[in-house]
């Protein structure tokens, strides 16, 4: 083997859709001809091409699942940006989402995952590293503003124990009766909250819905006044906490599993066939729509003499887009492919239980495979439960609660 002389210099070639790194190199030796010494030097060039990025996205996943996203108004030459979200937006989980600019080719490079941190006041700092370039996004979510209006539906008070006792805590900070919805935060390790709201005489308070995520656990509270006057008030607790499963999660690179075989003509541009590979085999997909087993990672068979370019695309929880744009051996044709598909691992691919709290407690005898229970409690228009579950998965839960009925959807 000869080795080569590469130049210290790396050059950038800027396209309108693509970004182009070129370096030089000279390779030379002795050879051997007919007795006779022969000089020979080759000279080459390295490049590599990727898509410059198009759009950054902030994505939305909230705890019922329902997805949206916000663009961010991306500029190349920006790196840090900053958007308010809605305050009912805590328990929602977020992640980066971006688009390539170069539609025919030419991915972006994603670097490793970078956990999301969390500020005093429930806001949270999200990076992304596309192409060489760590990108910062600020979310910061809206402060409910006091709305005053003519009703006996309010309560007198909020009380927070932040020790997590069961008994009456302090009132909670920037309490306001016509002020609607609260945020606290406690520390990764810290026991959890009390909270207790209470109403002034002939006002009566209802535990209503809660809404769980990793970051968070919002509880509403119905207040009903004697002339049925209704409002709604709800506290959200967040806590800090590790990156879950999910944020932690980055699939393989995707790989070419074919090029061996010629293909029907030169002209053909279409891909032999896409699926995954796992533990070394490859699986061929029928679908463009699919979920791939634990372990494995995207695939495609191109025939001999295609080009295959794969564009990836982080979308909402464990899915990805592939984008692969394929050329025909003879260059004379194109084709797209699009992939959505879907990671499967044990820690993500899990909805499920491990307790119950009624009114804070423990509910004895838990069976996560049981789907229906029976409990005892003082007032049946008064009480609350809680679902307990492993949120570093980054599994959600949703409680209805509808007076003596609670229906949880994990």
């Amino acid at each position: 083997a000869t080795p080569v002389r590469w130049s210290q210099t790396v050059t950038r070639k800027d396209g309108e859709a693509t970004r182009t790194w070129i370096r030089r190199g000279i390779a030379e030796g002795d050879t051997d001809v007919d007795g006779h010494a022969q000089h020979w030097v080759v000279y080459l060039t390295a490049t590599r091409t990727e898509g410059r990025v198009a759009s950054l996205d902030l994505i939305e996943t909230r705890a019922d699942g329902t997805v949206s996203t916000h663009p961010l108004g991306f500029r190349e030459t920006k790196a840090d940006y900053r958007i308010e979200l809605p305050a009912g937006s805590l328990t929602s989980g977020l992640t980066l989402g971006h688009t390539s600019a170069a539609p025919d080719g030419g991915g972006v490079t994603e670097g490793a995952p970078i956990p999301t941190t969390l500020g005093p006041d429930g806001s949270r700092t999200l990076k992304v590293t596309l192409n060489g370039v760590t990108y910062t996004v600020h979310v910061t979510f809206a402060r409910p503003a006091a709305t005053p209006t003519a009703t006996a539906a309010r309560l007198s008070g909020i009380y927070v124990n932040k020790a997590g006792h069961t008994v009456r805590g302090d009132l909670i900070d920037g309490w306001n009766p016509d002020t609607l919805d609260y945020t606290i935060r406690i520390r990764a390790n810290a026991p959890g909250v009390y909270v207790l709201p209470v109403a002034p005489n002939g006002v009566t308070v209802s535990a209503g819905d809660v809404r769980q995520s990793a970051y968070a656990t919002t509880q509403y509270w119905t207040v009903r006044a004697a002339n049925g006057q209704t409002r709604t008030y709800s506290v959200t607790v967040v806590r800090d906490h590790e990156p879950t499963a999910a944020e932690r999660f980055a699939p393989a690179a995707p790989v070419d599993r074919g090029g061996d075989r010629a293909a029907p003509s030169p002209s053909t541009a279409g891909l032999r066939d896409h699926g995954y590979v796992l533990h070394g085999r490859y699986v061929a997909v029928t679908a463009t729509s699919y979920t791939i087993p634990e372990g494995g990672t995207v695939a495609w068979r191109s025939w001999q003499g295609q080009t295959v370019r794969p564009t990836v695309t982080r979308g909402a929880g464990m899915t990805w887009t592939y984008v692969l744009d394929t050329l025909s051996p003879d260059g004379t044709h194109a084709a797209r492919t699009t992939l959505t598909v879907t990671y499967l691992t044990d820690a993500t691919h899990r909805a499920g239980l491990t307790g119950l709290l009624v009114n804070g407690r423990r509910l004895d005898g838990f069976d996560p495979t049981r789907r229906d229970w029976t409990v005892l409690v003082a007032d049946p228009a008064h009480w609350t439960v809680s679902p307990v579950f492993d949120r570093t998965s980054g599994m959600s839960a949703v409680t209805r609660k509808r007076a003596g009925t609670a229906l949880i959807r994990v």
